[in-house]
């Protein structure tokens, strides 16, 4: 062959080799995880303009969409002609957050869709394979006349169990109606360990009663009187014991009856009640009590305890018939309080705690499942158990007023056929009603199972007796709307690190971990034995048995964490129903035989939330610190972000913004957070209409104003904004928003807040610092609100408002300088202080870095401890991005006290504690152990040291903002972050002086690099560096950097 036609060839393969390289490479880009409204393929969406996101698939670097088309039609065969939108070419590099434009569907209409792009190289991809969104019920009348029911029993009193209750007792003498009447009594038990000591004693109509057992009173709360004389002190009793009751402002001579069933780990029981024996001191004067009438008996009767009783949970059901060809079958359901659907016996769907809290007096969320799959041709039976939940609540803090009233349910299953017709079935008259043997359920004190009561008559057509037909009420929720973000489910299940036995009947578990959500037992006991189940995060002095404090715990306000069952003589593999728990250790009696591996183990329970995150590094105590805040955000997600997850179940304001970096950058939480700012938007809320420091219940804080934790919905809808680029929320709640401004421009002529309370909540007990001031930190929110909502302003076109903002920021900004600032030392008055400052750019510019530099001194001069509350969230961010890397990693890992590193070394924690305390083991313990609120550091750890966030000049994460911090004695660190647009990935390492980072980033995003100071001979894989080696932009795909550190054995920070 001769070496021209050789050349030829030559060249002719090489064109077609680079020809079959594109053309691969081009297949090789897809179009991929298409979602509505943040979710794949949902079944109802009550929003007309739904957000639409797809994700651009591809190795090749520099992969990016520079238009796409939308097409969405009413059927797959008709998205070419797109009978319901076609977008055209639309010029953008987006693909999050894009509105659907297209023609309103109708209520239940399946709306399919597909999308193509162009990328970077002109090439038009291939369309997507077709996704669809379900409209939901978007009107009352498309519920097709489902009605509200509810059970035809009546509210009923609790009365004292007579098994246990002693006798009616009253002061021998006659007494006037001002004087005190006390009550006493000492008893011995055997020294042995208790599991369960329930005490009730009667409710005085007139007056009040204090119970008081070894000092420990029976109710306490700050929420008013209490109205359930229920609690349990098996944690109070000792081998020598002292009661007293005091009754005061009641009528002349007021009888009481008490009664208390005491339960041994060796399954013994001892009876404590009222009798002769008893003593009564009247004012000066001392007598034995005079029995009135045995309990029970004339002319007292039975001792009420509350005036509402609980209410067992309740099935509800309808048989109907199918006889046709099933095409499609959606079931739509709200049950208020808590519900679980049934079909022919098989729960539909797998979620638990349905529906999420709201404010029932303004709108309630449904659920819907396909349920398809399991109808069966003929006869069907829906059922549905209905509990109490969050709307007839009467167990927390001991306080009726948070109920709304009696659970009722609303269903309708649409069955549409094959031929085209449709069934529906619809709640109404022709349902009936039976209790379950659910004796009782609540969501703080525990479900009450009797499974001799159980029956499984709601699995099958028919209504055996003692079943009623049901009654049509009000509306128990003005609106129903669809849950559009995840629901709660089991998500993981966990084996028992440790069993070991307490007493003959009792056992002891440990799971390992502190979780949220239930103890999954297997038993088979003899009928009629009682299994008693309770929890705690923590362990006595010995670790032997479970321990608890007043305040927190399986013990909340008189609200104990406390499960019991009584068997049938069957087997059973038993899990609660409508209630969740925050344990890590749990006590289980009752059982005649030792538990065996595999009976018990751990379900956690929470919303449903992915984690997008990940941290791994050279030292282990950064990477458990790292995961210790991803779980203890999601133990406290349960449809709201609670405070925790076993005491007081709210949703505090200063609380969800403090750990929003966590909650953001590591779980897909968009439509979660969107739903937390939507509640505190929604009344009731301060008369002024501002909102409260709680949002969702009755609780008094939920109409009483805090400003640093009020402002927590403005700054959770700033954060979301950011990092999804959703403005949903601010448009919906823009006027909330600017009332909520212009108040407190007017509240204070100095722009000063006076209306705060918390400020740095719950900072550590005996470190000496300069207290927390909670004006001041509510003025630097202020500042930072009015910024924010200056950039809503700004994007939503509403000009005018953002310059009156900006203008306000800064107004607010001089007085905060004038007011508080010491120009001498450069410094706001602690690192609380100061690190929001810097944080919110508060100091003079010229400012900044002697700023930076006091509060590096503070934490130097303290022997390197973080000192903070809730409000301290940014400490170790601030010191890490003006030089001080070193100082703000040893604060994080000393181990002395306080802090994370020392729960763990000294308590094993597994999550992270609310506040920290020395003054004893056992009031560090009587805090809550898992509190999302100082889980700061997990955020720190992936945005600084791993160096990956958000760019803060471009929303939605489509633009990156890289930036490692790199320890002088970490080897390597790395993260990834899964983000709309795909994984994002930093990992770095250093071995004599010299850095290797590898960086991937996802096709359709771009991110600015910023390199440590003094960064030399930087290197990039496959390119040359820019002439900017400080900072630079890079495209989508895999990169390699390398450079030599000036000084080998030093960090570098910015």
């Amino acid at each position: 062959m001769n070496r021209t036609r050789l050349l030829t060839v030559f060249l002719f393969s090489a064109f077609f080799s680079a020809l079959i390289s594109d053309s691969h490479s081009c297949l090789a880009e897809q179009i991929v995880d298409l979602r509505s409204d943040g979710r794949i393929t949902p079944l109802a969406i009550d929003a007309s303009d739904p957000l639409l996101s797809w994700k651009l698939e591809g190795s090749r670097k520099g992969l990016s969409q520079t238009a796409y088309q939308i097409q969405a039609a009413t059927t797959t065969e008709k998205l070419a002609e797109a009978d319901l939108w076609d977008s055209g070419w639309v010029n953008e590099s987006k693909s999050h957050a894009i509105a659907y434009e297209g023609k309103n569907p109708a209520a239940k209409q399946r709306v399919y869709w597909r999308v193509r792009i162009k990328n970077d190289a002109g090439d038009v991809l291939s369309w997507s394979e077709p996704s669809w969104f379900d409209a939901g019920l978007l009107s009352d009348r498309d519920w097709q006349k489902a009605s509200w029911i509810s059970c035809t029993r009546k509210q009923q009193t609790e009365y004292g169990p007579a098994e246990v209750m002693g006798d009616w007792i009253a002061a021998a003498n006659k007494s006037q109606k001002n004087d005190e009447i006390t009550y006493t009594f000492s008893f011995t038990l055997p020294d042995k360990h208790v599991v369960y000591a329930g005490a009730w004693w009667n409710h005085v109509d007139q007056g009040t009663t204090e119970l008081v057992i070894n000092g420990t009173k029976g109710l306490s709360g700050p929420e008013g009187p209490p109205t359930v004389h229920f609690k349990d002190f098996s944690f109070q009793l000792k081998t020598k014991n002292e009661i007293s009751i005091a009754v005061s402002d009641a009528e002349p001579s007021t009888p009481i009856c008490f009664g208390m069933q005491v339960v041994f780990a060796d399954g013994t029981e001892q009876t404590i009640g009222t009798s002769a024996n008893w003593q009564v001191q009247v004012g000066d004067s001392a007598m034995p009590a005079k029995v009135i009438c045995e309990y029970g008996k004339s002319p007292l009767g039975e001792a009420k305890i509350s005036p509402r009783a609980p209410l067992a949970a309740t099935w509800y059901k309808k048989d109907f018939q199918v006889s046709k060809e099933v095409a499609a079958a959606k079931l739509y359901v709200c049950g208020l309080g808590y519900h679980e659907p049934y079909l022919n016996g098989t729960k539909v769907g797998d979620h638990v705690l349905d529906p999420g809290q709201t404010d029932y007096e303004h709108f309630a969320h449904y659920q819907v499942f396909d349920i398809k799959d399991q109808l069966k041709k003929g006869a069907n039976t829906l059922a549905v158990l209905l509990g109490d939940g969050w709307y007839n609540n009467n167990r927390m803090f001991s306080h009726a007023r948070f109920r709304y009233g009696n659970p009722g349910l609303r269903a309708y299953a649409d069955v549409r056929y094959a031929d085209g017709t449709h069934d529906h079935i619809v709640s109404g008259n022709n349902w009936h009603w039976k209790e379950s043997g659910l004796t009782e359920s609540s969501v703080f004190r525990g479900d009450y199972i009797d499974y001799r009561k159980w029956h499984d008559e709601w699995e099958k057509p028919g209504t055996p007796n003692g079943w009623k037909p049901v009654r049509k009420v009000k509306p128990l929720s003005p609106k129903l709307v669809a849950q559009d973000f995840p629901p709660i489910r089991i998500v993981r299940e966990i084996e028992p690190v440790k069993i070991w036995q307490i007493g003959e009947t009792t056992w002891g578990v440990d799971l390992g971990e502190n979780i949220s959500g239930w103890i999954g037992l297997q038993f088979d006991e003899p009928s009629g034995n009682v299994i008693r189940l309770r929890v705690s995060e923590l362990l006595d002095q010995d670790e032997t048995h479970l321990d608890n404090v007043p305040r927190s715990f399986w013990n909340c306000h008189a609200a104990p964490q406390h499960h019991r069952i009584i068997a049938d003589g069957k087997p059973h593999d038993w899990r609660p129903y409508f209630s969740y728990h925050g344990f890590r250790f749990a006590e289980i009696s009752g059982l005649s035989k030792a538990p065996t591996a595999g009976q018990i183990k751990g379900l956690v329970v929470h919303t449903d939330t992915p984690v997008i995150a990940t941290f791994e590094s050279s030292d282990p105590l950064l990477d458990r610190i790292f995961a210790m805040g991803i779980q203890t955000h999601l133990n406290n997600m349960h449809s709201i972000l609670e405070d925790c997850p076993h005491r007081e179940k709210c949703l505090w304001g200063g609380d969800a913004h403090s750990s929003w970096a966590t909650g953001m950058y590591t779980l897909d939480s968009g439509s979660f957070y969107r739903q937390q700012a939507r509640l505190f938007y929604t009344p009731p809320m301060d008369p002024l209409g501002i909102p409260g420091r709680i949002a969702v219940g009755k609780r008094s804080t939920n109409k009483t104003l805090d400003f640093t934790w009020s402002v927590s919905p403005l700054f959770t809808a700033w954060h979301h904004y950011q990092m999804s680029g959703d403005l949903a929320t601010a448009k919906d709640h823009y006027q909330e928003m600017i009332d909520f401004l212009r108040y407190f421009e007017g509240e204070s002529p100095d722009l000063l807040p006076t209306i705060c309370r918390y400020g740095d909540h719950a900072p550590p007990i005996g470190i000496e610092r300069t207290p927390a001031d909670p004006k001041l930190i509510a003025s630097m929110n202020f500042f930072a609100a009015a910024n924010r909502f200056a950039e809503f302003a700004e994007v939503l076109g509403k000009e005018k408002d953002a310059v009156w903002s900006r203008d306000l920021a800064e107004r607010i900004r001089k007085s905060i300088i004038k007011t508080y600032f010491d120009d001498e030392e450069k410094t706001f008055g602690n690192g609380t202080h100061d690190s929001l400052a810097l944080t919110f750019g508060i100091p003079d510019p010229a400012d900044q870095s002697a700023v930076a530099a006091s509060l590096a001194k503070i934490y130097q001069d303290n022997g390197k401890k973080f000192d903070g509350g809730f409000m301290s969230y940014n400490i170790y961010p601030e010191l890490t991005k003006h030089g001080h890397l070193d100082l703000a990693l040893d604060m994080l890992r000393n181990p002395d006290y306080p802090g994370i590193a020392q729960s763990i070394c000294d308590y094993d924690a597994t999550t992270i504690f609310e506040r920290f305390r020395n003054d004893s083991r056992r009031s560090q313990l009587n805090q809550s152990l898992d509190h999302h609120a100082m889980n700061h550091p997990t955020a720190w750890l992936l945005n600084d040291i791993a160096g990956i966030r958000s760019h803060p000049s471009h929303p939605g994460m489509q633009r990156l903002l890289l930036t490692p911090h790199i320890p002088k004695d970490l080897d390597h660190a790395s993260g990834t972050l899964r983000t709309s647009y795909g994984l994002v990935k930093s990992e770095w390492s250093q071995q004599d002086g010299q850095v290797t980072w590898q960086i991937q980033i996802p096709p359709g995003s771009t991110a600015e690099v910023r390199l440590p100071k003094g960064t030399k001979d930087l290197r990039m894989e496959g390119q040359q560096p820019p002439a900017n080696a400080q900072s630079f932009e890079i495209e989508s795909g895999n990169h390699q950097l390398q450079w030599q550190k000036p000084y080998p054995n030093e960090s570098l920070a910015e």
